[in-house]
């Protein structure tokens, strides 16, 4: 059974990289930096409570439903399902149906990285649909994961040229997802994609900054300098391109947080404060109301 570390985030819990094998029913392995699998086990008892990964899982379901907590948004999916789960992203499983299967495929961000992955080009693509990290695949789409992922298992087994192929096989994977992905933003947006301008370079880096540093700092300021831009352009910039604003996305991370802290920690209001950086437990109880319209404690008892 993998074992949930509690980490300095309190009560939710943190699966370690090295320990997801034991999710998985007769996994392939390479080395510690990656983990395939066409049947995840999912156990209730384990699951029940929020937890986050500790690496970047790509999926597909294959059989049967799971409803699952996701940022704390409640989705059901099903048979035919793509998800893409960063290391961030807070999961929680309510029900699933017996014969539910998914094919996985769990990597470290190092060996992505590693292996010369572009993240910046993936994750403000993950981010702008962060909302949901589960898409519906075509038929053509779910064909093409099944045949990458027989195609991973057969690399893995090989003699010869086993780790160019890897390593080309699971490029391609990542990439067909971030391709999905551009096409699920296409579809809520009115105007068709556009090559990649300076703009959005900032975006990118500016999300992959805030990634990082979202629990220690939320001033605009910080990010403008680190991206040696003034405050005013880096806010233009990102409203510009995602349409909401530098501060709105602090926020959004900060207040996400708070109500994980919030809802499943055993903190005190005052420690989940201090955790995220506030001077105070008052000063962080208005800026959560002014965010949500009511007090930690109104929706701790939620």
């Amino acid at each position: 059974m993998a074992t949930i570390v509690k980490g300095e985030q309190g009560d939710i819990g943190i699966i370690p990289f090295e320990r997801m094998r034991s999710m998985l029913i007769e996994p392939f392995a390479y080395g510690n930096e990656l983990i395939l699998s066409d049947r995840m086990s999912l156990n209730y008892e384990l699951f029940k409570y929020p937890f986050r990964l500790d690496g970047i899982v790509m999926g597909l379901v294959t059989r049967g439903k799971v409803v699952v907590y996701a940022n704390l948004n409640e989705f059901e999916i099903a048979s035919g399902t793509l998800f893409f789960i960063m290391p961030e992203n807070i999961i929680q499983l309510k029900e699933k149906s017996d014969d539910f299967e998914a094919s996985l495929v769990i990597a470290s961000a190092s060996y992505l990285s590693r292996i010369h992955i572009d993240i910046h080009s993936i994750i403000p693509l993950y981010v702008q649909v962060k909302e949901s990290p589960f898409m519906m695949l075509t038929q053509k789409e779910y064909d093409s994961f099944l045949q990458y992922f027989s195609l991973l298992e057969e690399a893995l087994e090989s003699t010869y040229f086993r780790d160019e192929m890897v390593r080309g096989l699971t490029s391609a994977y990542a990439y067909t997802i971030a391709n999905i992905l551009q096409r699920e933003i296409k579809e809520t947006r009115e105007n068709a994609p556009r090559d990649k301008t300076r703009k959005d370079v900032i975006f990118e880096r500016f999300i992959w900054l805030l990634l990082q540093h979202y629990e220690r700092e939320r001033k605009v300021e910080f990010y403008a300098n680190q991206l040696h831009v003034t405050p005013k352009h880096l806010a233009t910039v990102v409203k510009n391109v995602s349409g909401k604003t530098a501060a709105e996305w602090i926020d959004e991370y900060v207040i996400l947080e708070a109500k994980a802290r919030i809802k499943y920690s055993s903190f005190s209001i005052q420690e989940v404060a201090f955790s995220l950086n506030f001077p105070s437990a008052t000063f962080f109880c208005k800026y959560f109301k002014n965010q949500t319209g009511i007090t930690p404690s109104e929706y701790r008892k939620q």
